[in-house]
């Protein structure tokens, strides 16, 4: 389940801590247009939400600012963020090719001749992108009655003891664990082939780009009978994160509320911080995973290929024009 992230790292190990630091500059600078765009559509979605609270019609500019705020957002994602995505791949695919890894190389989709494609590759991932929050709103809406049903029955049958709290809690936290996962599900199942469309993309910027699309598709099912347990290995590094941020915040929000509010205050900053280390850890891990699967074709790795890749790690050569099989 874990063979491909070893052997992403193990690839990678010579070049791993340059390429690691070039995709966080990166992820930071697309982190930051989010957190803007998130603060703006949450501060214009809130006038609206006032308005309705006390009965008022929210007035026509602020719908047309919140509509504006997603446009822009649309626009930056494609012309810009898509290539910076690109440019990530880019790094930690060179680094696994024991190719000589760049600061420059996080600007490929914005060279001539590379550019256009990544913006029609960029088209087809923000559709895929779009159509997984809508499956994701589905999903919340289907669980939210039953979740409401069941902490209902849950404080009517334990209504008189003195574990209320804590069956609450846990009956609350194993519910938000199973939505979480089957979000988690639906997420890399749309989110690994946009990932296999920019390493298809870096692997061979010649090609057109119904072929990226096609290998990235292809990769997933490639006769190799490995996507299942790899794909079971991405959704156990998944639930590190939803354990960390579910039960793990509970407990935390829980025991802090006896205590006194600096020193409260203090152990959530601490634990936030840690919350968004182990995010983009483990994010960097299973993307350096899905780059790694795409690149074998997800051939099977013996342990006799990762010891041979540990060897050759000390190789680092210069860059190879590779053309996808198709």
């Amino acid at each position: 389940m874990f063979t491909y992230f070893k052997s992403a790292f193990k690839n990678a190990k010579p070049q791993l801590l340059i390429t690691l630091i070039y995709a966080l500059i990166a992820f930071a600078v697309i982190a930051v247009v989010y957190l803007l765009a998130n603060f703006q559509l949450a501060k214009y979605a809130q006038t609206i939400a006032i308005y309705s609270q006390f009965g008022q019609k929210p007035p026509v500019d602020a719908y047309l600012k919140v509509i504006a705020v997603l446009l822009i957002a649309a626009v930056v994602s494609l012309f810009v963020l898509v290539q910076i995505f690109i440019g990530i791949t880019n790094v930690m695919k060179r680094a696994m090719s024991h190719e000589k890894v760049k600061f420059t190389d996080l600007f490929i989709a914005f060279k001539k001749g590379n550019y256009l494609k990544s913006v029609l590759i960029g088209l087809v991932s923000i559709a895929m992108i779009i159509v997984l929050s809508l499956l994701t709103s589905l999903l919340y809406k289907l669980f939210s009655p039953v979740s409401e049903m069941i902490m209902n029955s849950v404080q009517s049958s334990y209504a008189d003891s003195t574990h209320l709290i804590g069956i609450a809690i846990t009956t609350q936290s194993i519910i938000i664990i199973v939505v979480l996962l089957i979000k988690a599900i639906i997420t890399w199942l749309l989110l690994i082939p946009i990932f296999n469309f920019m390493t298809s993309f870096v692997e061979s910027t010649n090609d057109k780009v119904k072929t990226h699309l096609a290998n990235g598709f292809k990769a997933m099912k490639n006769g190799q009978k490995t996507f299942f347990k790899f794909f079971i290995g991405i959704l156990l590094l998944n639930l590190i994160i939803i354990l960390f941020k579910t039960p793990v915040g509970y407990l935390i929000s829980f025991n802090t509320q006896s205590l006194s509010q600096s020193v409260a205050e203090n152990i959530i900053r601490v634990y936030t911080v840690m919350t968004i280390i182990l995010f983009v850890v483990i994010h960097a891990i299973i993307l350096m995973g899905i780059v790694q699967y795409y690149l074998k074709r997800g051939q099977k790795i013996t342990k006799d290929k990762v010891k041979t890749a540990d060897k050759d790690k000390k190789v680092v050569t210069e860059p190879k024009n590779t053309k996808v099989e198709n």
